[in-house]
């Protein structure tokens, strides 16, 4: 424990903690990223522990950051993060609701400094803290070392506790000081006490706090009187104490207590109703009294203090001190946040100012990515009576902060602000913002009630082109994702891609790009006419014109229409502006679409790193994410089948994973992936339950479904049970729609799957033959490696084993290119039965390496740091460190500069 305020702080009786506090020191130097939480009463001496660590981790020299929790900040976000990096620190992010963009780009700070010197962060009175600043300091894998002293972990939801809970963790509840402790304390203020150890730690409980005023008040006081020395009995004395110390004394100490961290001279003299210098002269008293400490700040000598003060003031009076404390710094230049902590602790109010500030301090706390805080305060300022538009504009301000807080109620509270304002008074504008803010959080449902009331309105006025198109596309994108054709949207976009013009405004582009993306949403339209009005509507369209309810699904339909590169092309670019915006839920959505196009080029490592990013950060990302995981883990299943890993392709479609709900378009690509894989299990019953659950999910919007293979799948099982007749219908609709829709890969699948189901072998080769024909100079590299090696494995078959050979080293090449392990066996035996000679699997070296590890060594190897590595990837250094550790092991080297060298040199640049 410590004694603050008299010299060097004294610990008695602490040993095993002090253990605790030099072992964290050690892995600190180590950087191994330890945590030490102490936990323990007010009182009990975490502070004095917290001042001992800073000391004896200076002597070790290494770098410290403290800070404090301060009860009136648990509402600010990143208030200890502040304080621990200063006013710089990086605590703003361009989405409200992307916390975690923010996260890893402190991460990355801390990093950076830890990659210098070890480095030690230590929070006292943690239970303060706020949420935000706390989770980063859960999930920080920095290396740096973590001492935190708190006086609570008691709910299982609370960062504290998970803290608690983790492995790495040295928890410590501290235990209250012994007699001899005890007795040793009190003689630093008592010499004279007379009084026995027992008596004394049966009076304190061995709490520092309660043991440092008994030796004040023997000191002072008759012995007689302190036997039953309480809590309440001290509150007693400083009051007394307060008292003794002059008329001014109380109003200062209430004011002190209220205002917290603002507790300025001038500010205390302007809240107290006290001149300067009375408000000084009281100050001077309060220290001598030792309840205050000296300082430019007035604060008292323990926090235990503080709360009884407030205590003495009573439930109405801190009500109105802290309105008034409100109002005084209002006037200064405090941030809106210092000053609704105060708001916050008061009832309704129908004070303009009051209302501004409230408003303030909540865009803070949505710049901040903390809209749970937005929402807190806003919910605050709708409980007093209002006028009607300033109740509709805080209404439609909670529901953006909600929304961005995945909170439930966020629709709820726009539809009170759209009832209570004159018919069309809200702006269409509100609904097309609500609207796209649903959609981003995954809530398809609710973003199509808030479109279609923005589209009401503007139908009775006139709108912005642009605003009306805006609508028109969230509408379509939601409702398509919903498996559902909405008017007007479905007649504006069909009526637009019928009849295209020629010269297009910016809000026709839009309309255009939307018609072009609908096939990636399951609306039917020929090849040839997306790629028309492609052209039409990427034509020198500005970028911020399209948003991601259309531009993922443009990506999409180039992909399924096996435009792979120039899909990857914006991709890239794309995903290079997010990292560099720190918007991760949008890098997630796009890594799935470009896991379906590296799947699509035969690039198997980058598909599965691709899946693998969305998958791992599912965990941190809102609802959007979910929907993400449908292309991720079909994307993820078939190349781990195309590697024969059916084990982990039953992993990556596992139902009790997130996924995507089932019967949506999303959902079907998961169902698609777990029919393939039941096919390579051996269980058709199985396959053909997924597929046909895939089918109703894909053709729910009405269209034929084509945007993915369910059909040949559901051909294919049907086959295997032995419904021929069933198996050569599906597969003659699927020939016949993919030339219609003229997507060469859907053609070349359809034709494999009507030659697997087909009995003459002649005519097997024919249909196979006209597949390899069909994708001549595609994109669609893995389609390609499995078309050449089965046509070569069909003309094996019909003794032309010549011709064979030739087909099947064409697609043993594509094979090795891809990665494809299970193709690659399956050429090298069909070429071994044609009679080829030498043929041999590929040996290992770099294709042991995952995903992960080839895509980190690849960075690498184009020069990058490691720390530009983990920015690209959203991961942590000591991670992309890990994977490098594991590659060079693998690859056989002993750093990047070989790293080169021993790379597939068939790969071409990740980027």
């Amino acid at each position: 424990m410590g004694v603050a305020g008299h010299g060097p702080d004294v610990l008695l009786d602490r040993n095993h903690e002090l253990a605790l506090v030099d072992a964290a020191l050690e892995s600190t130097v180590e950087r191994a990223g330890s945590v030490l939480l102490l936990e323990g009463p007010a009182g009990i001496g975490k502070s004095a522990l917290c001042a001992e660590t800073v000391r004896r981790a200076r002597r070790r020299d290494i770098a410290v950051l403290a800070a404090c929790g301060i009860v009136l900040e648990a509402d600010r976000p990143w208030g200890i993060v502040r304080q621990l990096l200063g006013a710089g620190a990086p605590v703003t992010a361009s989405r409200p609701d992307d916390v975690a963009a923010v996260r890893h780009a402190l991460g990355e700070l801390l990093s950076g400094l830890v990659e210098d010197r070890p480095l030690l962060i230590v929070v006292d009175d943690a239970h303060w803290a706020d949420t935000e600043s706390l989770a980063l300091l859960e999930h920080d894998d920095s290396g740096a070392g973590l001492v935190l002293a708190a006086r609570t972990v008691d709910a299982a939801a609370d960062p504290l506790h998970r803290l608690a809970a983790r492995s790495r963790t040295a928890h410590r509840r501290i235990p209250p000081l012994g007699p001899d402790a005890v007795a040793a304390l009190v003689r630093l203020h008592a010499p004279s006490h007379g009084r026995s150890s027992e008596e004394l730690s049966a009076a304190t409980g061995g709490n520092a706090f309660l043991a440092t005023e008994l030796a004040r008040t023997l000191a002072h006081t008759p012995a007689s009187e302190v036997g039953d020395l309480r809590p309440e009995r001290i509150r007693r004395w400083i009051h007394a104490r307060s008292s003794e110390c002059g008329d001014d004394a109380g109003d200062v100490a209430a004011a002190v207590a209220v205002l917290g961290p603002d507790a300025h001279l001038a500010i205390v003299a302007e809240l107290a109703g006290l001149s300067r210098a009375r408000v000084a002269a009281a100050f001077d008293a309060l220290v001598v009294a030792d309840l205050l400490l000296p300082g430019p700040v007035l604060s008292f000598r323990h926090s235990i203090v503080r709360e009884f003060v407030l205590d003495l003031l009573g439930e109405g009076e801190r009500e109105i001190i802290h309105l008034d404390a409100a109002r005084v710094l209002a006037k200064t230049d405090r941030e809106p946040l210092a000053i609704v902590a105060h708001l916050l602790q008061t009832g309704p109010t129908t004070e303009t100012w009051a209302i501004n500030v409230a408003r303030a301090a909540a865009g803070a706390a949505m710049a901040a990515a903390s809209p749970a805080t937005a929402a807190r305060i806003l919910r605050w300022s709708l409980q007093g009576p209002l006028d009607v538009s300033t109740r509709i504009e805080l209404l439609v301000d909670l529901a953006r902060a909600e929304i961005a807080a995945g909170d439930t109620g966020a629709f709820r509270h726009l539809q009170r602000a759209l009832e209570l304002s004159p018919a069309g008074a809200v702006d269409p504008g509100v609904h097309a913002s609500v609207g796209e803010a649903l959609y981003a959080a995954g809530r398809f449902d609710e973003a199509v009630d808030a479109f279609e009331q923005g589209l009401h309105i503007s139908a009775r006025r006139d709108v912005d082109p642009l605003l009306e198109a805006r609508l028109l596309v969230g509408l379509d994108t939601a409702g398509l994702l919903l498996g559902r054709h909405l008017e007007p949207a479905r007649t504006r976009v069909a009526a637009i891609a019928a009849d295209p013009p020629a010269e297009p405004s910016l809000a026709e582009q839009i309309l255009l790009a939307m018609a072009a993306a609908e096939p990636a949403l399951g609306v039917d339209r020929p090849r040839a006419e997306v790629a028309g009005l492609m052209e039409l509507a990427m034509r020198d369209l500005p970028a911020d014109a399209v948003g991601r309810a259309i531009l993922e699904p443009i990506l999409g339909s180039l992909a399924i229409f096996d435009e792979y590169e120039r899909a990857r092309g914006l991709l890239d670019a794309l995903i290079g502006l997010t990292v560099e915006r720190g918007e991760r839920i949008a890098y997630a959505s796009l890594r799935a679409v470009r896991s379906f196009c590296m799947l699509g080029l035969g690039r198997l490592a980058d598909a599965d790193a691709d899946a693998d990013d969305v998958l791992r950060l599912s965990a941190d990302a809102p609802t959007a994410s979910v929907h993400a995981l449908g292309p991720a883990r079909f994307s993820l299943a078939v190349s781990r089948l195309c590697r024969g890993d059916l084990q982990g392709a039953s992993i990556a479609v596992d139902d009790d994973g997130p996924t995507p709900p089932p019967g949506s378009p999303m959902g079907g690509w998961v169902d698609v992936a777990a029919g393939w894989v039941a096919l390579e299990a051996g269980d058709p019953d199985r396959a053909v339950e997924r597929f046909g659950r895939a089918g109703q999910a894909f053709t729910a919007a009405g269209g034929s479904g084509m945007v993915c293979e369910w059909r040949s799948g559901l051909a294919l099982a049907n086959a295997g049970l032995g419904h021929s007749e069933r198996a050569r219908q599906l597969a003659t609709e699927e020939v016949t729609l993919a030339r219609t829709l003229g997507s060469p890969r859907m053609v070349s699948r359809a034709l494999r799957t009507a030659a697997a189901i087909e009995t003459e072998p002649g005519r097997s080769v024919e249909l196979l033959a006209d597949a390899v024909t069909v994708l001549e100079g595609s994109d669609a590299v893995l389609a390609r490696a499995w078309t050449h090696v089965e046509h070569g494995a069909a003309l094996r078959r019909c003794s032309r084993r010549r011709a064979a050979r030739t087909a099947l080293r064409a697609g043993l090449d594509l094979a090795r290119a891809t990665g494809a392990g299970a193709l690659e066996r399956f050429a090298v035996d069909e070429l071994r039965a044609a009679g080829a000679r030498a043929v041999e699997l590929a040996g290992t070296g770099p294709d042991a390496l995952t995903a992960s590890e080839r895509r980190i060594a690849e960075l690498v190897a184009s020069g990058r740091s490691n720390a530009e590595v983990a920015r690209a990837l959203f991961l942590s250094r000591k991670t992309v460190e890990s994977h490098l550790t594991r590659a060079y092991r693998k690859l056989g080297i002993s750093g990047r500069d070989q790293l080169v060298g021993h790379l597939d040199p068939r790969r071409v640049d990740i980027h």
